[in-house]
């Protein structure tokens, strides 16, 4: 244990890139392993509940086993992408706890094909809600919670792999772009065309990953004036600015921008001057694993104006579908099991706030603002901030 830990540390430290495509192998293993472990919990929900089904041991057994042997395997796979997270340790034996109560009683009294009286241990959901302080492995007390448990936390390991992006160089490809910041990307296997070889920069058009193109789209829309009636701000230069920071120069790589990104996947960390946002997304064609993740934190401007833009971001998030949390000018927003299509929707309304809120702390004057451009945006407006910018930065 203490050896896998340690070369765990040496990968993330040393070897970011690597670390980040083993978390990635192993979080769509784990998900692979869920898909499996719910078709399997199904069939013995449809065993048990079911009046017209056949009821025989030993296929109630071999579907136990498919359970168990894909939940096994999805906790095999969190502990391979987060090797060194203390709180996780304890998940295997609460796990052969449960399976050895289910057996135990499925030896004893399932000769008769009869599996009722243990589903309370199989498909029971107890942790109902991941925000709270009580979605802890030790909490778990049936199949069903700790496959809950595993995909909850694969899915955070993942958003918080921003920790090593920015460590990430080699590899790392710039993208072409007009926008005023530096975008590199890291494929992790379909992120980009196969034929671009040693190309760097790239241009948007070698970009194949379905969620950071529909991210795309929102960013660089026609309706978005970057530069066009008005002057933007001059990340770059600002940069030059903020040595103080640790930022030498308008085009240091620790100033940039970093993806992660596969033909499904993406983990986008971008920054505009003070303020940064985090935007992990999975777009599949199974809905029931598809999710955004998005942070927003930081700005440029004093709290009040900070907070109006988070007032801003809240409006327009919750009014499409996100489930927002908030604390001083720190916002977490959270969406899940959509379709692809609908995936892609947010995730360009995602990019179009981006691009609308870059400077909205400097300029907001008051909440009836914030309530009432979150209004225009949800109609379609992004320049909502035409009459105002420009003074103020």
């Amino acid at each position: 244990m203490i050896v896998h830990k340690m070369k765990g540390w040496i990968q993330r430290t040393l070897r970011p890139e690597t670390f980040l495509k083993a978390r990635y192998r192993a979080f769509k293993a784990l998900l692979q392993a869920d898909t499996s472990a719910h078709e399997a919990l199904a069939d013995l929900q449809e065993m048990a509940y079911s009046s017209s089904m056949i009821k025989v041991a030993q296929p109630l057994l071999a579907t136990y086993e498919r359970l168990r042997n894909a939940i096994n395997d999805m906790i095999d796979q969190l502990l391979l992408m987060a090797p060194s997270n203390p709180s996780y340790q304890g998940l295997l034996e609460i796990f052969q706890r449960i399976d050895m109560q289910i057996r135990d009683r499925l030896m004893n009294g399932a000769s008769n094909g009869d599996i009722k009286p243990v589903m309370h241990l199989i498909d029971h959901l107890n942790l109902t809600n991941a925000s709270h302080a009580s979605f802890m492995p030790f909490e778990c007390r049936s199949m069903h919670d700790i496959i809950r448990f595993v995909h909850e936390k694969a899915v955070w390991e993942m958003f918080s792999s921003t920790s090593q992006i920015g460590a990430v160089k080699k590899g790392a490809k710039r993208l072409k772009t007009e926008l005023p910041f530096e975008l590199y990307l890291l494929d992790m296997g379909g992120g980009l065309a196969h034929n671009i070889g040693d190309e760097n920069p790239v241009d948007i058009s070698a970009v194949r990953s379905t969620p950071f193109l529909a991210l795309w789209n929102g960013m660089s829309h026609a309706s978005i004036q970057w530069a066009a009636d008005r002057p933007h701000f001059d990340w770059k230069a600002f940069a030059e600015n903020v040595s103080a920071e640790g930022i030498t120069n308008s085009t240091s790589a620790d100033y940039a921008s970093y993806a992660v990104i596969s033909a499904d996947y993406m983990n986008l960390n971008i920054k505009f001057g003070y303020h940064f946002s985090v935007i992990d997304s999975l777009c599949v064609k199974d809905a029931s694993h598809n999710y955004i993740l998005f942070s927003f934190t930081g700005g440029g401007a004093g709290l009040s104006g900070r907070m109006l833009r988070i007032h801003f971001l809240t409006d327009v998030l919750k009014h499409s579908g996100f489930e927002v949390t908030q604390r001083q000018d720190n916002l977490q927003a959270r969406i899940n099991w959509l379709e692809q299509g609908e995936i892609q929707e947010k995730l360009q309304t995602l990019g179009r706030l981006l691009a609308v809120t870059r400077l909205m702390d400097m300029v907001i004057v008051d909440k009836d603002t914030a309530t009432a451009w979150a209004v225009q945006f949800l109609k379609g407006k992004d320049d909502l901030m035409q009459d105002k910018v420009g003074k103020n930065d």
